[in-house]
């Protein structure tokens, strides 16, 4: 389950679980969009507050935000040499 399905079935406000899991408001917000992606110690937070119904593996979805390789904005992938 993702995180924002896990907000809309419990009626979670962005402000209610940024301060249960200890980031602003804004944060939860990327975190709920898919722009980013939480690190090792809010993602424990994440599972431990929603009872283990979001995991670290519902962040690994493909985000078309969050892709690899990253891509310029022409379009062009990043060479790794550079």
């Amino acid at each position: 389950m993702t995180l924002a399905e896990w907000m809309a079935l419990t009626q979670t406000s962005d402000a209610a679980m940024a301060k249960a899991i200890g980031v602003s408001k804004s944060i939860v917000t990327r975190y709920r969009n898919g722009l980013i992606r939480p690190r090792w110690p809010v993602l424990d937070e994440i599972v431990r507050v929603t009872n283990g119904a979001v995991m670290p593996n519902d962040f690994l979805s493909a985000s078309p935000y969050l892709t690899w390789p990253p891509v310029r904005a022409a379009g062009q992938a990043f060479d790794q040499a550079s």
